[in-house]
Order: structure tokens, then sequence, then C-alpha cells
């Protein structure tokens, strides 16, 4: 029974830390496309919080976060 217990605590566990991740690749994806048209000044302090690389492909982004969840956005 305690096992059980364990495996559901680890269960929710990764279920909370998808369910953020997937948030905050949300919220990074709606403030790109509100800014698309516009000239972006880099900003570090955003990149280092939340992204731990960008791949940049002809026809998409690839955009992975620190927790290691990625996202590819069509451009």
């Amino acid at each position: 029974m305690e096992k059980r217990r364990c495996r559901k605590t680890e269960i929710e566990a990764v279920q909370t830390a998808e369910k953020r991740n997937k948030e905050r690749i949300n919220n990074l994806r709606e403030s790109i496309e509100k800014l698309k048209d516009k000239v972006l000044a880099y900003d570090e302090k955003l990149v280092r919080n939340f992204i731990k690389e960008i791949k940049i492909f002809p026809d998409k982004l690839t955009i992975t976060v620190i927790s290691g969840a990625h996202e590819d956005i069509t451009i």
C-alpha cells in the first residue's frame, strides 16, 4: 500500500510539473504572438529565467524551457 502512495505522489508531481511547463510555454507563445510584428530587443533576463535554448530553423523555432519541455512555433 505504501508503494502505491509513493507512486501516486510521484505521478502527481510529474503531472504538476507538466502543467506548469505547458502554462509557461503558452504564456511565451502568447507574448511572441502579440509582438511578432514588432522589432524586439533582446531581453537577457527573460531568456535566463525561462528558456534553456532556442533553435532556429527556416520554418520554425524550437524553444526549450529550463525544465526540458519544448515547443515548436511555426514562423
